[in-house]
């Protein structure tokens, strides 16, 4: 099949304006604004990496990010980790600082909620609910480049991430280098009625067992504000985003990200309760550059969150697979 017989998904494109309130630009503030914190507390802490707290504008509102930046760096490219449904910037901490402390630098970014009630009814954020996440991550890449001189990224989507991450390496190809899928949605021909079957057992198997382990290792009280924040600040884009999850199919698309010359990899892991290891290798593996299975045969759906270490070492390992 040659790229042009695989049609580009025309939902949208990343800089046009599809706000209500006119999107001006996708643009860095300036330092002089505030809102971007060379925290040089958080420096002398994090020991082996630097942080960088900013917050990037999109449709009226601030998208905020922080970009973890390795003192001894083996690999230039920086690693953007794009958040699963439901999933906060904190959940994702761990994962990014593990990509930092082995030498390639890495950025974790808030869902953006924080939108007035025009915005948030406009039709094609209705119809199309990946379009906002999808330039939020956008406007953070513009962002980090504009302050650090980056050119291109390596982009990791967990879940609902996989989708997202999947439409901005299809929109900028020139600034994707490689596109990992962990656990990802889309992966397989699963639908709502596939999903709400399968949620019972992963609340009870999944997520149930695992909140012990969540406590020890997150700020309970920061990320349940974040998660109210996700769920509660807009029903609307909460809901349209579960049912995007739930429905969305994106091997068409990643097909066309390996035709215009991004790798590709997928991770899976093979307790997972959500998208299911022999579906997705019998319908997806031959989309991808690299179909792999993560080691730990008990690890699930959340296991980015649980085991961030180990998750980041297998992503590392498939990058330097895929560019030898």
């Amino acid at each position: 099949m040659s790229l042009a017989e695989i049609p580009r998904n025309e939902n949208f494109e990343l800089e046009e304006p599809h706000c209500a309130a006119i999107l001006d630009s996708i643009q860095h503030p300036r330092d002089d604004e505030g809102v971007f914190d060379y925290s040089e507390a958080m420096v002398m802490q994090q020991g082996e990496t630097r942080l960088f707290h900013g917050v990037a504008r999109l449709c009226g509102v601030g998208v905020k990010y922080t970009y973890e930046q390795s003192r001894n760096i083996t690999d230039p490219v920086p690693l953007g980790f794009v958040n699963g449904y439901g999933g906060v910037k904190s959940s994702y901490r761990d994962v990014r600082h593990h990509s930092a402390l082995a030498g390639k630098s890495a950025f974790t970014l808030q869902p953006v909620r924080s939108m007035s009630l025009k915005n948030t009814i406009e039709m094609r954020h209705l119809v199309h609910p990946e379009l906002l996440p999808s330039m939020a991550v956008w406007a953070v890449m513009k962002a980090i480049s504009a302050e650090h001189g980056i050119e291109e990224y390596d982009l990791s989507g967990h879940s609902l991430g996989g989708f997202i991450a999947t439409n901005v390496a299809e929109h900028k190809p020139e600034n994707v280098r490689s596109l990992i899928l962990v656990a990802s949605a889309g992966l397989e021909r699963h639908n709502l009625r596939t999903m709400a079957k399968r949620g019972p057992g992963f609340i009870r198997h999944g997520l149930i067992p695992s909140l012990p382990h969540l406590r020890k290792q997150l700020d309970t009280k920061s990320v349940i504000k974040q998660e109210a924040n996700y769920m509660l600040r807009n029903p609307v884009r909460t809901i349209g985003e579960g049912f995007a999850a739930g429905r969305c199919n994106i091997t068409r698309q990643v097909k066309h990200v390996g035709m215009m010359g991004i790798k590709t990899a997928a991770l899976q892991f093979a307790s997972d309760r959500l998208f299911l290891l022999d579906e997705v290798a019998s319908q997806s593996a031959s989309a991808v550059d690299i179909f792999s299975v993560f080691a730990d045969p008990d690890a699930g759906h959340m296991a980015p969150i649980l085991d961030p270490e180990a998750v980041v070492k297998a992503q590392l390992e498939l990058l330097r697979d895929l560019h030898g």
